[in-house]
């Protein structure tokens, strides 16, 4: 083998160090290098760990890089980035490279209870036993370990004390912080200074202590189970917690000392399931096993659920915790002379005879509300209203603990009520007690007869349908729940926006064919409000509003296109009394379903073109439900209810849940809204949601809505990036600014952090996180890809270059010159500022090409499978969604950014937000020419219709684009439809469980569920057919469709299947179709037999009379 020269290894360093990014101390973090043993013949070396450490690092070696050496194990723990820490993973010999996680303490009558006394027969040798507890330290002056008639240590013991006398009880204590970083509460010795430690020690070994007792309770002896044992103590728990570093420290030293039995109560404060060579603890146990150590280790307090025990590896024994044949109770008498018995470890007698009591959630703090306040947090309690009464609060299982709750403002004791069984009683700074949720009930009716009901109680009521807003506890909540006729109790959830070529795109262009009464169309958007003096809402050539309109405008002025605006803001308080959009979104959504044909219309020159709506001659009815702080659940409920009143043809709502949320049906504000608009003959069109590309992230399950997915168009935005060594790079952004000089210098984020912050945060670009001194004037590279509303003025930069793995589609309009380039020209960008003491760059203005490639489904666009009808196959259909040119308000930022003075009356903007008003005014066309379809007949035709996607360019396929993209021309003339009615929804609700009680609240009427009205998912009328199976299982299902004929009077239709896999059979009877009337309604079924191996299989059923195709899609997939 030829070997390398000193001067060729030197400019092989070099080059590494060239290559590889710097990292400053704080983006450092200490890990675990886990190596196993060590190879027979070597002993314990620092310098192996050392050279490991420099190989891998970027950067000079500091002194504190390599912070311990394990010496039982080959092992040891250093500070390293997140990139130097995968490179040491790929060295020859690391097992594993381990995250410092924290872990958590895991908190006597017990012996004798188990038929273990004192005078149990007890060997000679007991005294020789060494138990090394790895725990929070001890406290030496106890009488627990006192060492009186004690010899000196055994042997074989090799260990020591550090910062504490040991006598010949505790023969060892160390403790250990590798981090080096302490608080001002820690003892740096081994002294335990949070009693953990000590109570665990003194269980297993301590000495016997007579009249041992907390205050006067659980008066009697206290011991160990060997109290003649040694006990030698590592200390690893402090103030903050136990870090994994130094419980492995503690194994090590334990190991090398020569403890016996090694006992551990510690662990994760959340389950983790890690591999054995992953997780400290079971590294630990396997070495002191190895030398012959057992390890107890507490199994951990995430119980009761299954699966919460982190402690799976074999070596080690695993300890749950089980009661004895002893309990502390406490009474709780009220002045209505009712006595509750609690339990609690309470030491206090009262004083007086009673005290005042109040309810916690009635006594929040200025700065916390009543959800805070009602588990009587620390500082959550107003002083003034709790000092001297005893609170009632509701038990927290995670939160409410006495080191949460304090001296609790003052109160003079506290009443918890709790679901979770009475078996675990806590000690407070202040009389306590724990009873159950049944006596609590009882205690807070109590409390309640003795007050009034505020006048601002009941917020509100609806109209269109059964139901009101109302200011309740959680406990009222419940109880309300109980009540007769309470379908469900929503808890006032906080929604968000989900945020023209497009129209000529999908084939409608401006001078399509129209029908005569679109003009009496009303459109119902539920969003921010509106921008009336948009030239997109002007009223020239519109005639009075229809008859049928019952709405009125609330604050604002409105004309013969805007015939309706109000605004909802129920039991919030806001400055603003009006419909008028402030924030832009409702504007642009509404513009975009219904909005006037605008010339010309484009933002600073980019886009520019015809802006209009789908329909441009309906009307708009607005109702504002969204605010600056979100867009609240009753404020919802509160639109549709109003929109269903006034009398609107279809709703659009671009609003969601940002996280994605599973819930019942009539949980649901937007399925109970679309359900009794859907009972008015009014059709619900819906954002699918900006949750993608995961799967499972679709909220509207509700087959009664039309729920939309977002595509993109054939229009994209490119700006070029000039770097100065001539290199030129196409990125994507919305960039309306022109360079004002040739080039400017070029700096990284992670080199410019501000005072206060670290390179970790100011590497993506943070709001204040750059220091203005160093990025004034100059482009700065950010990793990763950060919204504008995060990144504000940026302190100052002259641009920004965003270098990330996601997506380039979907745009952001930002405060200054911006680019978002993909990884790979990053690291060209990363590798050129580092080659030169002079980098620079010049971002050019974004100008518009064409997308060849579109449509496919956007990222961003949620898709399904639909988690609560898993046969309901969801998002319906797809529409365009990315950079979508509509209206826009003038007082709105057009980034979002607070200061960015630029304002536009039209803003292109991506999200479902955009999507779902083209599925709106698609469906307001086909309303306009057949008014008295319903809205599942509309639905039908606009998914039946819709345009084929490509699943090779959208993998989920039909759980990202539905049935395709629309296409409103073809869908006002469907040829047949698959309609359904509220007896049909009603017939599946009682397939899915639904009573005839709870559906009748629901519907008003007499609806029941009985055997002959149960409906099959299968057999809901639906224009597809979704069957969720078991991988590899044999099915015979069949679905059962109606369609109707809306297309020629006598026709013929011929069902045919699209290509699909041989392993399953498809068959419709009858495959051919013979109407002889309009509207004559004909039945059939579609069997699927067989089984699939793989994921996801979909092909689609097409009924074809020559002149008419209704595709519908047929999806079969394994959840």
């Amino acid at each position: 083998m030829k070997t390398l020269g000193l001067s060729h290894l030197l400019q092989i360093l070099t080059c590494i160090l060239l290559l590889t990014p710097s990292f400053s101390k704080d983006d450092r973090k200490i890990y675990i290098v886990y190596m196993g043993e060590y190879p027979k013949g070597m002993e314990f070396t620092e310098s192996l760990h050392t050279n490991m450490v420099q190989s891998v690092i970027s950067s000079t070696f500091a002194q504190d890089t390599l912070v311990h050496s394990y010496k039982s194990f080959n092992g040891f723990v250093a500070r390293l980035s997140k990139e130097e820490s995968e490179r040491m993973k790929g060295m020859d010999g690391v097992v594993s490279v381990i995250p410092n996680r924290v872990h958590s303490t895991q908190t006597s009558r017990s012996w004798n209870y188990l038929g273990f006394p004192q005078n149990v027969q007890r060997s000679k040798e007991e005294s020789n036993v060494i138990v090394g507890v790895i725990d929070a330290g001890i406290w030496p002056n106890s009488s627990s370990f006192t060492d009186e008639g004690f010899g000196p240590p055994p042997q074989k013991w090799k260990g020591t004390c550090y910062n504490i006398t040991c006598n010949n009880k505790i023969i060892g204590a160390k403790y250990f912080r590798l981090s080096g970083v302490f608080a001002d509460e820690d003892m740096v010795s081994p002294a335990d200074t949070s009693g953990h430690g000590s109570h665990c020690a003194s269980i297993a070994a301590g000495n016997h202590v007579s009249n041992a007792n907390l205050f006067g309770l659980a008066s009697g002896t206290a011991r160990g189970g060997v109290p003649s044992a040694r006990i030698a103590v590592y200390k690893v728990c402090w103030t903050t917690g136990c870090e994994t570093v130094d419980i492995l420290a503690g194994f090590d030293a334990a190991i090398i000392d020569g403890v016996d039995i090694i006992s551990v109560s510690l662990g994760p404060k959340n389950f983790m399931r890690i591999e054995y060579f992953e997780d400290p603890t079971a590294i630990g146990a396997f070495h002191a096993m190895k030398k012959g150590i057992l390890t107890s280790k507490s199994a951990g307090n995430s119980g009761p659920s299954h699966y919460t025990i982190s402690n799976s590896a074999p070596w080690f024994i695993s300890v749950a915790a089980s009661t004895m044949d002893r309990k502390f109770f406490t009474n709780l008498q009220l002045g209505n002379g009712r006595i509750f018995q609690g339990i609690s470890v309470n030491t206090f007698s009262p004083t007086k005879k009673s005290y005042p009591l109040i309810y916690g959630g009635d006594a929040p703090a200025a700065g916390f509300n009543s959800s805070l306040s009602r588990s009587c947090l620390d500082d959550s309690l107003n002083g003034a209203l709790v000092r001297g009464k005893i609170v009632l609060c509701d038990y927290d299982d995670i939160y409410t603990y006495p080191a949460k709750v304090g001296f609790a403002s003052g109160a003079a004791g506290l009443i918890f009520r709790t679901t979770s069984p009475l078996a675990v009683p806590d000690l407070y700074a202040l009389p306590a007690i724990q009873i159950s949720a049944s006596d609590g009930n009882s205690v807070f009716s109590y409390l309640n007869s003795t007050r009034k009901l505020a006048p601002d109680t009941l917020v509100h009521s609806y109209k269109s349908f059964n139901g009101f807003v109302a200011r309740l506890t959680k406990e009222e909540s419940e109880r309300m729940k109980g009540m007769d006729d309470v379908v469900s109790v929503i808890p006032n959830r906080v929604h968000s926006i989900q945020t023209s070529r497009s129209w000529n795109f999908i084939g409608f262009p401006e001078n399509v064919q129209r029908s005569k009464v679109e003009s009496n169309v009303i459109v119902g958007v539920l969003d921010t409000g509106i921008w009336p003096n948009s030239s997109s809402f002007t009223d020239g050539g519109f005639g009075p509003p229809p008859q049928k309109w019952k709405g009125t405008c609330q604050n604002i002025t409105c004309n013969n296109k805007i015939i309706g605006a109000k605004y909802f803001g129920l039991g919030s308080e806001f400055g603003q009394d009006d419909t008028i959009d402030t924030i832009g979104h409702g504007s642009h959504t509404a513009s975009t379903a219904a909005g006037n044909s605008v010339k010309n219309a484009n933002m600073f020159g980019l886009g520019s073109g015809t802006a209009r709506g789908g329909v441009p001659s309906a009307r708009i009815a607005v109702y504002k439900v969204c605010w600056r702080s979100g867009c609240r659940g009753a404020d919802i409920l509160a639109g549709f209810d109003e929109a269903i009143m006034d009398g609107v043809d279809i709703i659009s709502i671009s609003l969601g849940p940002s996280v994605a949320r599973f819930i019942d049906y009539f949980e649901d504000e937007f399925a109970i809204g679309a359900f009794h608009a859907m009972k008015r003959g009014i059709l619900t069109s819906k954002a699918a949601g900006n949750g993608g590309p995961d799967r499972y992230t679709m909220t509207n399950p509700a087959p009664w809505i039309i729920s939309v997915a977002a595509t993109t168009i054939d229009r994209k935005f490119l700006t070029k990036l000039h770097l100065g060594n001539g290199r030129i790079f196409q990125g994507v952004s919305l960039n309306m600014f022109s360079p004002t000089q040739k080039s400017y210098p070029l700096i990284y984020a992670g080199d410019a952090a501000a005072r206060r912050f670290g390179s970790s945060l100011s590497r993506f670009c943070f709001e204040n996180t750059l220091d203005g001194a160093l990025v004034k004037g100059k482009i700065v590279l950010c990793d990763g890809y950060t919204p504008p509303q995060y990144v504000g003025f940026a302190s100052g930069a002259a641009g920004l270059i965003f270098t990330s793995t996601l997506t380039l589609v979907g745009l952001d309009v930002y405060t200054l010159p911006t680019i978002h380039i993909n990884e790979s020209d990053g690291n060209s960008v990363t590798s050129y500022l580092k080659s030169t003491s002079n980098p620079t760059a010049t971002i050019f203005r974004s100008y518009e090409e064409k997308d060849s490639s579109a449509p496919y489904v956007a990222p961003f666009s949620s898709r399904g499978p639909n988690i609560v009808t898993p046969n309901i196959l969801k998002p319906d259909i797809a529409a365009p969604g990315v950079d979508i040119l509509a209206a826009w308000s003038p007082v709105s930022s057009i980034s979002g950014v607070k200061g960015d003075k630029r304002a536009s009356n039209f803003i292109i903007i991506s999200g479902t937000s955009m999507a779902c008003p083209h599925v709106t005014g698609a469906a307001a066309y086909v309303k306009s020419f057949h008014p008295n379809w319903s809205p599942a007949a509309i639905k039908s035709a606009l998914m039946t219709t819709a345009t084929p996607m490509n699943p090779a360019r959208n993998p989920d396929a039909e759980f990202a684009y539905g049935a395709g993209q629309i296409n409103p021309l073809k869908a006002a003339n469907p040829g047949v439809v698959y309609d359904a009615g509220e007896n049909d929804y009603i017939r599946f609700l009682c397939g899915q469980g639904y009573n005839s009680s709870s559906l009748q609240k629901v519907t008003g009427d007499n609806s029941t569920c009985t055997s002959a009205n149960k409906g099959s998912v299968l057999d809901l009328n639906l224009p597809s057919f979704t069957l969720s199976t078991p991988r590899s299982s044999h099915n015979n299902v069949t679905f059962g469709r109606t369609v109707t004929n809306v297309g020629s009077a006598t026709s013929t239709y011929k069902a045919t299947i699209s290509a699909h896999p041989s392993s399953l059979n498809v068959e419709v009877v009858p495959n051919v179709l013979t109407f002889s009337s309009l509207g004559q309604k004909l039945s059939f079924t579609l069997r699927i037999e067989g089984s699939i191996n793989a994921d996801f299989v979909s092909f689609s059923l097409i009924w074809d009379d020559g002149t008419f195709k209704a595709r519908s899609p047929v999806v079969v997939y394994v959840p």
